[in-house]
């Protein structure tokens, strides 16, 4: 547990320091189209918009801006895919009336636009060389980090799944979980355990496994439920593939974790966590 906490402390530092570094970047290419368009000065009732990747001429018409004219930078490759660049993208919109007043501007921008594309492009190139090994280092330290949780965290789901096959093999056998919602409209949870394909026990409540082939790919067991008169029906030893049973233990160990997560809202009407 103590591991564990030093991985998730230093996974949040790891994610922070790339999160900031992504931000750099997109805040370097925001850079490069704003100072692209600085001389723009936009008529009243318009905005220049500026962004990561795209500037934007609006106009603001009531309450809300409809673009007048816009430059994106986009990605750009080579035949063959191996070389990775930028292309410019251009949208103008003359409209009507109220627009038309703004043409000049329009053209303005446009010609900014086409004059500096190229350079924006080339700009966006040496970024991409300036952070690429600082965030391929900064992605691999996290994902490092996430990796050895993720082991940790397989290791004890198999060890809860482990503990469950070596109660059925017990003499005691295992008992399902059966969890009833505290709200007066609620399904009761549990696991159906499927015998053949067109045989499922549902609502088991014990099972044991008294065989195993030599293969271990398939099992006998030994499956109980509860009558609605209280009594309890065993039913004859029946071989079921493993994989039957494997299945059923996964389910099993996502329906605990789930209602150990919300415990307050269940009653363990069958079995314990």
């Amino acid at each position: 547990m103590k591991r564990e906490m030093e991985l998730e402390l230093k996974l949040k530092e790891a994610q922070t320091a790339y999160g900031m570094l992504f931000d750099q970047k997109a805040a370097a290419r925001n850079t490069v189209i704003a100072n692209a368009f600085s001389e723009f000065i936009a008529p009243e009732g318009t905005r220049l918009s500026a962004r990561e990747r795209s500037v934007e001429f609006d106009l603001l018409d009531g309450k809300y801006f409809h673009t007048l004219a816009r430059l994106e930078i986009r990605d750009a490759y080579t035949e063959d895919y191996l070389k990775k660049g930028y292309e410019g993208a251009y949208r103008f919109n003359s409209g009507g009336d109220k627009e038309i007043k703004f043409l000049p501007a329009m053209a303005e921008f446009i010609t900014i636009a086409s004059n500096k594309v190229d350079k924006m492009c080339k700009l966006f190139v040496d970024i991409d060389i300036a952070f690429k090994d600082k965030l391929n280092e900064a992605r691999k330290q996290r994902d490092a980090i996430q990796s050895e949780l993720n082991e940790i965290e397989y290791a004890r789901q198999q060890a809860k799944k482990d503990a469950i096959l070596d109660l059925m093999k017990s003499k005691e056998g295992f008992v399902p979980l059966r969890a009833k919602p505290n709200k007066e409209y609620g399904w009761i949870q549990n696991t159906n355990l499927q015998m053949k394909f067109n045989w499922e026990v549902h609502d088991p409540a014990l099972i044991k496994v008294v065989g195993e082939s030599s293969s271990g790919k398939s099992v006998k067991v030994e499956v109980s439920i509860n009558r609605y008169d209280g009594s309890v029906h065993t039913f004859p030893v029946e071989t079921i593939r493993m994989d039957n049973l494997q299945s059923f233990i996964n389910r099993e160990v996502n329906l605990r974790d789930r209602v150990e997560s919300e415990l307050d809202q269940f009653v363990i009407a069958q079995g314990v966590l």
